[in-house]
């Protein structure tokens, strides 16, 4: 826990009372930029305190301006109710006076009983989900630049279709209609911006960069110079090797292997070989790759021979014979098979089937 202080009122702005939030050294790095009023996200691991972070910025920012609009930002109303009443707790003077709001997603509102909300409170807990409608509603018509400072939780989802990434959309919008327009201050909060399944370094640092483009972020907040501090309180992720006994028999695998044999006889039938044998249908390319698939199928060229056997069917699909149709059931069983087969037992390999 953060330690608070028990001390009189200081003398600052009306709603405030002498902070209750202490930051340790590590978290006071975290705020840094955002305390200068600079975009940035906060990058650290669970149980950092982001959310002791978020508020000691809020903190400053309505001390700065008094007549500040803050939207804190979780993706469900768990959540929203957890940061919701962490607020209240330590900023009591703000809560006390009604100045700490909470819209729930699905709550029953009226557009002008929103815009009321917006205009009497100074901090707004609410999902992207519930604000996008907002910014959308013809009638109601709250406008980005009404707040002064956006909390996104679990920032590192702004991309794609997503309300974050919508939300900023206007934001982008206003941003570059008029460059005098004010603009909220932007603050994102993540454990990991993720990598968005990207296979190599460089791929996983192009969706960083679209991550921070879309939250219109130049710089990162993460802890450096205290991180020995960070590390009491919150784990360092490790690699840990797990080894396992190769299996000398694997009934999944000897499975899989009968069910591919048995297709591939079905490839070997009378009634394939009837057709592929008349001169009339012009198959003696395929009657051969038919004959001959390799017999190790961990192997690429087996990958190999699925694909290009399966175009010299489809050349001839046009003919649309019963023969051929069973060609491709038979194809797309053996595609399944194996990329199953290459999934469970060489899972590095499986991309090669796509």
């Amino acid at each position: 826990m953060h330690d608070t202080h028990s001390d009189e009122d200081a003398t600052i702005p009306d709603g405030f009372q002498k902070s209750l939030i202490n930051l340790r050294d590590y978290q006071q790095e975290l705020a840094d930029l955002a305390l200068k009023g600079v975009n940035t996200i906060v990058c650290a691991g669970t149980n950092a305190g982001k959310t002791y972070v978020a508020l000691k910025v809020i903190e400053s920012h309505l001390e700065k301006n008094t007549a500040g609009k803050v939207v804190f930002m979780t993706r469900t109303n768990v959540l929203l109710g957890q940061q919701f009443d962490t607020a209240c707790k330590l900023l009591p003077g703000l809560s006390s006076k009604g100045k700490i709001q909470k819209w729930e997603a699905g709550q029953d509102f009226t557009s002008v009983t929103f815009k009321s909300l917006v205009n009497r409170c100074s901090i707004l807990f609410l999902t992207p989900k519930s604000l996008c409608n907002f910014l959308e509603d013809e009638f109601s018509r709250v406008n980005i630049d009404q707040f002064t400072l956006l909390v996104l939780d679990e920032c590192h989802h702004t991309y794609g279709k997503s309300p974050y990434n919508e939300i900023m959309g206007y934001y982008r919008k206003k941003k570059f209609e008029n460059e005098q327009n004010n603009l909220p201050q932007i603050m994102g909060l993540t454990a990991s911006p993720g990598t968005n399944r990207a296979k190599d370094k460089f791929g996983a640092k192009e969706h960083l960069i679209h991550i921070m483009t879309n939250l219109d972020v130049k710089k990162l907040s993460v802890v450096k110079e205290c991180e020995s501090s960070l590390l009491k309180y919150s784990s360092k992720p490790a690699t840990v090797p797990i080894l396992s006994k190769k299996r000398k028999k694997d009934p999944v695998k000897e499975k899989l292997m009968e069910a591919m044999d048995f297709v591939e006889d079905i490839l070997d039938s009378r009634q394939i070989t009837t057709y592929l044998n008349n001169p009339v249908n012009e198959a003696e390319g395929l009657f051969e790759a038919l004959r001959n698939p390799p017999k190790d199928r961990t192997i690429e060229r087996y990958i190999l021979w699925l694909s290009t056997t399966k175009k010299k069917i489809e050349e001839l699909s046009k003919k649309d014979t019963q023969a051929l149709r069973l060609m491709h059931a038979c194809f797309r069983h053996l595609e399944v098979l194996l990329y199953l087969y290459i999934f469970l037992f060489f899972p590095g390999r499986s991309s090669n089937l796509c």
